[in-house]
């Protein structure tokens, strides 16, 4: 297989500037990286790694549920599913701004997450996915080796970060510290963060709810506990 202009780097020269090539050798090191990318992934997603849009199901059978003080009816249900999943869809097409996919147990948020998180790396994003309570027990790993500052860096600037139930993670003055360097840098920066929670956007309180609530679009999935059914 002979090398084009780009000698097998994937990019090339052309009058608008650097552009991706589309030579064989291009395309074939464009894939085993998106293979590298989705592999690494899927060990950080877990049983989540079979989660995509295609698994979603914002049709299947519910019933009447209360959450956060209100009830929602099977036709709420399924609108809210509806429009979550269309717009999570959306989002991993273009990643601009933060999500905050919020509802009770089990109705489908965790797997919205995935499945953005899914297309994204499939599309040459770098992705770091992890619940809240997993993410600070990775930084405070980082203090036995010397490398917390180096990790905590690391989710400040990782192209596209998904946390998972954020609210859920035990509050003390540490945990707020970390959690408010990370969200605070990637609002400023502009980074696309992607949360997750049980509870209503603006049931988040302190500093760190105040520019989540800022800067983040609310989703509501609601839906009767998934995890439950059939049982």
């Amino acid at each position: 297989m002979a090398e084009c202009g780009c000698n097998g780097t994937g990019w090339r020269l052309s009058p608008a500037g650097i552009v991706a090539c589309d030579c064989e050798i291009a395309q074939e090191r464009q894939r085993v990286q998106v293979r590298s990318r989705l592999a690494g992934l899927e060990q950080e997603l877990g049983t989540l790694a079979s989660c995509t849009f295609a698994t979603f199901d914002p049709d299947r059978p519910t019933q009447a549920v209360e959450w956060c003080g209100d009830t929602f009816s099977p036709y709420e249900q399924r609108e809210s599913l509806r429009f979550a999943w269309r717009r999570a869809k959306a989002y991993a097409d273009q990643p601009l701004g933060w999500l905050y996919l919020c509802g009770p147990y089990g109705s489908g948020k965790s797997h919205l997450a995935a499945a953005t998180a899914h297309r994204l790396a499939e599309r040459g994003h770098m992705i770091a996915y992890a619940s809240t309570p997993d993410l600070l027990d990775f930084i405070r790993a980082g203090y036995d080796d010397g490398t917390a500052h180096e990790r905590l860096d690391t989710l400040k600037r990782v192209q596209v970060l998904i946390l998972d139930d954020i609210a859920a993670e035990n509050a003390t003055d540490w945990t707020e510290e970390k959690l408010f360097v990370i969200v605070n840098a990637r609002m400023l920066a502009q980074r696309p963060t992607i949360f997750t929670s049980n509870v209503r956007i603006d049931a988040l309180s302190g500093r760190i709810g105040s520019r989540i609530a800022g800067a983040a679009e609310e989703l509501l999935v609601i839906a009767a506990d998934y995890r439950k059914r059939g049982r």
